[in-house]
Formats: C-alpha cells, sequence, structure tokens
C-alpha cells in the first residue's frame, strides 16, 4: 500500500499548511509522529519525505527548516525510510531557494523522480 499524506489533509484543513496557519515545526512534528507510529505498528513501511524549498518568506522558511531538522529522527525513531526532496530541489548555498519552482517543472520532477527510484525503486518491485 502506499499512502501518501500532505499537512493540509490534516484536521482541520486548512490549519496545517505552513502557509496558512503558522503551525510550529513542533506542532508538525507531534502529528508526524503520531501517524509514523501508527503505521510501522501496523507493518507498513513509510517513506518520509522533507518539505521542499517554496521560496516563503523568511518567517515560513524557518518553520520548513526546523521541521526538515527534525524528520529524519522521526524516520530513525520508527525505523522508517527518509528521502531529502529537499536538497534535490534546492542548493547547499540556498536551500530555501527553489531551484526548479515551488512545485518542481519538469526537470526538477525528473530529478526528484530518478532520486527516488534510485533509493527505493527495489520496495517497489
Amino acid at each position: 500500500m502506499l499512502l501518501c499524506l500532505r499537512f493540509r489533509c490534516l484536521p482541520p484543513p486548512p490549519a496545517h499548511q505552513i502557509w496558512g496557519k503558522k503551525s510550529t515545526a513542533e506542532e508538525i512534528e507531534g502529528y508526524l509522529d503520531t501517524i509514523v507510529s501508527y503505521l510501522t505498528e501496523k507493518d507498513c513501511d513509510v517513506i518520509l519525505l522533507n518539505a521542499p524549498p517554496q521560496d516563503f518568506k523568511e518567517t515560513n522558511d524557518d518553520i520548513r527548516t526546523a521541521l526538515n531538522e527534525k524528520i529524519p529522527a522521526i524516520a530513525e525513531k520508527y525505523g522508517a525510510k527518509f528521502f531529502d526532496f529537499s536538497s534535490l530541489l534546492s542548493t547547499e548555498a540556498e536551500p530555501g531557494k527553489a531551484v526548479y519552482g515551488g512545485h518542481p517543472n519538469g526537470e526538477g520532477g525528473t530529478v526528484v523522480a530518478d532520486a527516488f527510484v534510485k533509493q527505493f525503486g527495489s520496495m517497489f518491485e
């Protein structure tokens, strides 16, 4: 089973959008912890992705950055896998800048898809 979650799907929508209500990184971490805990207890394979760059205002990018620092630890805590989505769509010098646009263009989508298949393709064979 493949399950993809977007923060805006969590109740009450759209309260958990980084660009909507200003949920803190800690609040979002709590939501993710609850979800990943439940899924791993049910023996689901979980792959967590970090939040990509969106050319946010500084406050929102601070939330995104703090959240991205927490996600690998959640993956490790529950034996989930982690995919560094964000680093593929930005540069080390400007990690908050969306190189391929806020919603990655075709080139960015190809970069992400190729890296994802390289890292996790065997899970889907």
